[in-house]
């Protein structure tokens, strides 16, 4: 594709440039200035969109140096205004949203206290946004403000405004979509694309939302909990039913609300039930942050006004309903650490987990019928760092989100660990390290290819697998042992389009057999949010978190592992299935996925949707749990141990 920048510059991109997909369009690096910065091309550029961007340059704006604006305008060859190119972000920011989840906080630093200055200047900087614009209109608006509207830098927690071309300038220029879980009731049922109903106000609430589900790390103030009769999200925000309301159960996942003081608390509420409007008070948010102190126990911040804390009540309230017996249940315990699981596999009757202990790296392994058996690996946990197993190896890789990740191999064995082969990997462009194993063999990117290795000594032995798209390949891989064969299933990006594939290799991981599955299109303005693939041995599930006009799906497909054909394919709106607003963390076998939530597991039934409560569950499971299978129990990964859920044996 020829594209010329700022009326002069002429640059080709093609699809191994391409970073990422959206519902508007695709972001490619800008090939003049790679590392630097990139351009954003619609997938339908109208005049519509032209006249906004030429406002916005024309508005003579003086923005935040953490927002991310259009710098120059480009075109296609007919002088037609197809994007705009911005500032580049690497590999290394994530989401908002990434700051709801417990383990990434912990690996990047991202407490209580961090969080509050975090948003204080997030808080800075919408302030700013609003009152800029003033050659245009009374003042810009954010509009869809979410959890993917910024971005953080995992280096150093610095900020990145995002998607800043969808901003409302004024009635001319409106921003015409709201994302759900963020957008105040007063919004919802009107078509933005005609109208422009937003108010600075409405960000300062979407600010509420998002500040409040950081805070509380994961807790949202009007999905999370359950009220007797207002079942959805939407319904619960229409009337104001918050988290903290009397009348809703407070969830098990996330902190205790006693983590806020009581006017942090308040002021939050009375902006969430719209009783006050405007912007949220900075004082309110410092004066907190100022009284903050950390628990020597258990490490959670909270305010020095309370007498205890409620990180360590809260836990011994959850520990203490793990040890009843109900329904004709019993937990048996398979790995107690003393951190928090990183990741964990199992291999036949292997249970391999790898654990931060104190900010050093500790492997367990369990097998069936014997005691978990504990190696200290003598090796600083790096942040961030992934894992995975194969044979008797394990493989580390450090920083996942280098420009070229490293992979270390370990052997694993007889009470001792040793570095036996190092090597790298590609990544995906815009994300993270692309690599995978089966039980017995490394799956990783050289050049070209993906390339299956076995370790035979301390070397490792590959054979190309199949070609991919430099940057642009996607997989994952069967990594329990459900057959002699290994399984893996994938996508190739080229450029708006997702190719996707199954490969299955024969027994001795030699020769494989390529085949292309042909999954539902998106719609026309849906995009790609996250993806899972859970594999059985006769299906591989996968699972497509989409967005479009705001609303978010998920798509589910199961295809089949002899000949790659889609057997079933379902779409859920999640805002009527909560349990699905996590796609992660769940079991699956034949046509059957099981839900971690906190009212225990959920069994689904892939094909129609019919769903059943395990009875007894809700009192060993939280939707923060990741489910799994060991022996004859159902697996249920905590923070820090794994425990079975089994039927009580009788005497």
């Amino acid at each position: 594709m020829r594209v010329i920048i700022n009326g002069g510059r002429q640059e080709t991109i093609t699809k191994s440039d391409l970073i990422a997909q959206g519902g508007e369009g695709m972001i490619f690096r800008d090939p003049g200035y790679p590392r630097s910065k990139a351009l954003k091309i619609y997938h339908d550029p109208t005049k519509a969109r032209a006249r906004k961007l030429e406002a916005f340059f024309k508005a003579g704006l003086t923005l935040p140096d953490s927002v991310i604006a259009p710098m120059e305008i480009v075109t296609d060859e007919s002088g037609m205004i197809i994007g705009f190119q911005m500032k580049w972000l690497s590999s290394k920011y994530s989401k908002l949203s990434m700051s709801f989840k417990r383990s990434f906080c912990n690996d990047h630093g991202l407490n209580t206290k961090t969080k509050v200055e975090m948003f204080s200047g997030i808080g800075d900087d919408l302030n700013i946004i609003h009152h800029q614009g003033l050659n245009i209109g009374p003042g810009i608006i954010v509009g869809d403000l979410n959890g993917g509207s910024i971005m953080i830098s995992e280096k150093d927690l610095s900020r990145a405004w995002v998607d800043v071309d969808s901003w409302e300038l004024n009635e001319k220029f409106p921003c015409v979509v709201g994302t759900q879980l963020y957008l105040c009731p007063e919004l919802y049922g009107i078509d933005l694309s005609k109208s422009t109903p937003f108010k600075s106000e409405h960000d300062w609430w979407s600010f509420t939302v998002l500040l409040i589900q950081s805070l509380l790390n994961g807790v949202h103030p009007f999905k999370s909990g359950k009220h007797p009769d207002y079942k959805s999200v939407l319904t619960r925000a229409e009337h104001g039913v918050t988290v903290f309301d009397d009348d809703v159960g407070y969830p098990k996942i996330g902190l205790s609300p006693d983590v806020l003081t009581d006017e942090l608390a308040d002021t939050a509420i009375k902006i969430l039930k719209r009783q006050k409007m405007g912007t949220f008070p900075k004082d309110v948010l410092r004066a907190y942050g100022d009284i903050l102190t950390q628990c020597h126990s258990c490490g959670i911040w909270y305010p020095a006004t309370r007498n205890n804390c409620p990180g360590c009540t809260q836990k011994t309230m959850l520990d203490s309903s793990m040890k009843t017996l109900v329904a004709g249940l019993q937990v048996v315990d398979l790995i107690i650490t003393q951190g928090r699981i990183l990741h964990y596999q199992k291999i036949g009757e292997t249970l391999y987990c790898i654990a931060d202990e104190s900010g050093q790296l500790v492997l367990y392994t369990k097998k069936v019928g014997r005691v978990a058996e504990q190696t200290m690996m003598n090796k600083a946990t790096p942040p961030g760092a992934r894992f995975r197993f194969f044979e008797n190896s394990m493989v580390i890789c450090p920083d996942p989100s280098a420009q070229e990740p490293q992979l270390e191999i370990y052997e694993v064995g007889n009470g001792s660990i040793g570095l036996t082969a190092e090597t790298t990997t590609e990544l995906l462009s815009g994300s993270r390290a692309m690599f995978g194993c089966s039980p017995k063999r490394l799956y990783r990117i050289a050049g070209r290819y993906i390339m299956c290795g076995e370790r035979v000594g301390s070397n490792l032995i590959e054979r190309q697998v199949m070609q991919v798209f430099e940057g642009q390949t996607f997989f994952r891989v069967a990594s329990e042992s459900f057959s002699s064969r290994d399984i893996i299933l994938g996508c190739h990006r080229e450029f708006d389009q997702l190719n996707w594939f199954l490969i299955r290799s024969d027994c001795d991981g030699r020769i494989f057999n390529n085949q292309s599955v042909d999954l539902p299109k998106l719609e026309s303005g849906e995009s790609i949010a996250d993806v899972e693939i859970y594999f059985s041995r006769e299906e591989v599930l996968v699972i497509r978190k989409t967005r479009k006009k705001g609303i978010e799906f998920v798509r589910l497909e199961t295809v089949s592992t002899e000949d790659g054909s889609v057997k079933n394919s379902r779409i859920v709106e999640v805002s009527n299935c909560p349990w699905w607003d996590n796609i992660h963390n769940k079991a699956f076998s034949l046509n059957f996925v099981m839900h971690p939530t906190d009212d225990g597991i959920i069994k689904e039934k892939i094909s129609d949707g019919n769903t059943m409560d395990l009875p007894g569950t809700d009192q060993y499971v939280t939707s923060d749990n990741k489910l799994g299978r060991f022996d004859r129990g159902v697996m249920v990964v905590k923070e820090g141990s794994i425990v079975s859920i089994e039927p009580k044996k009788t005497k």
